[in-house]
């Protein structure tokens, strides 16, 4: 989980978007002092000296105790020590060498941890830090990562220390000297934030880590000097899909997809294409292309805003419209009047695409609401745009691609039920979900390629979505969860959420998901809610940008 949270800081995810005043409120409603001197003392207080790590590593310890009462004892002071022993204890429970027994003691631990608002005001403590600027910030921030404790906090104190690293061109040399802990994740943090702050520049002082012990600290440097623009790191970056833990998988091939844009080899780890040929597949490609490969154009890719796109009907009306949210949740621009609107995307400044389910309609407009391109289409339920300029959509009868000049260029109907969510990819394979729960795969000519069963998507609002990595992220409504299926259709990854309409991968790892009751909410990728919101109407669809 720590990984996660590392990796997101180093693809450039925005930290929990929160104002200046809301940060320091928040701090000051719970007694924590916003001057530089108390959000210093915050992590100072929470940073854990020597002996008190070696008490908590005997009761770790004692958890295998023979001895019933010596057991209750050493994990009742571990559950005291709350988010001081959570970084500990998942060490131990997430270590496939744990003794089982031990393991499971560790997690019964963690369920009984209360995190309260440590999580909220940690991460608005770093926040604020990271604006302030102190000299000894930087130093405060690395010595309390081994004790973050929660995915969130470290993502937040990640950010930070990204700022504060390198101050008028000085680098802190607590945390040059914190490459070198015996603490993965502090090496990790350190050489992430060196080189996030300092550049290729920094590039000596972390290259060791390329060869660390750990993937926990390998892969985040590996991928921090690629977005630096270090051409020399992207053959090791494709090492990794052979070392990288499977669930992580995803974070490599993003990237490598970002470099090679519609030119890469088009391999996606499954059952048929397993970790070492998807590798050997980019090391042809990186063979043939490493002289043209221009890393610059990973800076200029569109940057994550924080801005929230919601469709939705109105509360007591059939008339409904499509908003969108800046980060602090305030509305930046809406569209009213619209006939039952069930998705929406922004596709270019000051431009939106429209599909109205009862206007039987698709439409590109302004923020105003202006209509600059309307095309008439029986109840669609999914649009997207095409990098050629044409318009996919869908229907729960048919998908289809219309061109600039409204002609249909592409029809696929469909006969056995009807659509419940549909995805174009990149490459032009369609992927659409039939009420039956049966996920159908088509190459760019309409020929399905193969079919396997997902579960019960919500057909009006309903979602789906192919991710980079050739996984598909679906809202299972009955089920209870969203969840994300290889090539091959296995449930590969699942988080609980109720009654889930529509979700979509953000470009931080997380995911947007709306509920049946009209919640939207941002989780990470341990299925922790990073924010949530409630809309005034029925809400279908959200995404992000």
């Amino acid at each position: 989980m720590l990984l996660s949270a590392i990796i997101a800081g180093v693809l450039g995810g925005a930290a929990l978007a929160q104002t200046p005043d809301a940060d320091e409120r928040l701090l000051t409603q719970h007694q924590v002092a916003v001057d530089e001197a108390g959000l210093l003392r915050f992590f100072r207080d929470r940073t854990l000296r020597s002996e008190q790590v070696d008490a908590l590593k005997a009761d770790l310890r004692e958890l295998g105790s023979a001895r019933f009462n010596v057991r209750e004892k050493a994990a009742a002071n571990l559950v005291k020590a709350g988010l001081n022993a959570k970084a500990l204890l998942l060490e131990i429970a997430q270590n496939p060498a744990t003794d089982l027994e031990i393991g499971r003691r560790a997690e019964l631990c963690l369920r009984q941890i209360d995190d309260g608002q440590e999580v909220a005001l940690a991460q608005a403590a770093a926040r604020v830090l990271a604006r302030r600027k102190p000299p000894e910030a930087a130093a405060a921030l690395i010595n309390y990562v081994p004790f973050a404790g929660d995915p969130q906090i470290l993502h937040a104190v990640q950010d930070a220390l990204n700022v504060v690293t390198v101050i008028d061109g000085r680098v802190d040399t607590t945390v040059l000297q914190a490459v070198h802990d015996p603490h993965a994740n502090k090496r990790t943090a350190a050489g992430v934030a060196l080189v996030r702050a300092g550049g290729l520049m920094q590039k000596a002082a972390v290259s060791h880590l390329l060869e660390d012990r750990s993937i926990k600290v390998r892969l985040p440097i590996t991928m921090a000097l690629v977005e630096k623009e270090d051409k020399e790191a992207v053959p090791i970056l494709i090492e990794r899909l052979g070392d990288v833990p499977v669930d992580q998988i995803w974070q490599v091939a993003d990237l490598l997809e970002r470099i090679a844009g519609d030119k890469g080899p088009g391999v996606y780890p499954s059952s048929r294409a397993p970790p070492a040929k998807v590798r050997a597949a980019w090391q042809q490609w990186w063979v043939a292309n490493a002289a043209t490969v221009d890393l610059a154009k990973l800076a200029k890719g569109p940057a994550y805003l924080g801005y929230t796109l919601i469709s939705q009907m109105g509360a007591k009306t059939s008339a409904g419209s499509v908003l969108e949210l800046r980060p602090d949740r305030s509305k930046h621009w809406e569209i009213p009047n619209l006939s039952y609107p069930v998705d929406a995307r922004v596709i270019g400044p000051n431009r939106v695409l429209i599909a109205e389910y009862l206007g039987r309609r698709v439409t590109e407009r302004d923020f105003e609401g202006k209509i600059l391109w309307e095309v008439p289409m029986e109840m669609p339920i999914a649009c997207q745009r095409t990098a050629e300029g044409d318009t996919f959509i869908a229907t729960r009868r048919q998908l289809a691609i219309v061109d600039a000049d409204k002609r249909t260029t592409f029809s696929h109907p469909f006969q056995n039920g009807s659509i419940s969510a549909a995805h174009r990819t990149r490459d032009g394979q369609i992927v659409f979900v039939a009420s039956t729960g049966q996920c159908h795969w088509l190459d760019a000519q309409g020929r399905e390629q193969k079919s396997f069963p997902v579960g019960y998507i919500y057909p009006l609002g309903g979602s789906i979505e192919v991710l980079s990595n050739r996984r598909l992220l679906a809202p299972l409504f009955r089920d209870g969860k969203v969840a994300e299926f290889d090539a091959d259709g296995k449930m590969v990854w699942h988080t609980a959420v109720q009654s889930p309409v529509s979700a979509t991968r953000l470009p931080n790892g997380h995911t947007l998901v709306i509920t049946m009751s009209s919640l939207v909410v941002e989780l990470d990728r341990d299925g922790q809610i990073v924010w949530r919101h409630s809309t005034e109407g029925r809400a279908w669809r959200a995404r992000g940008r």
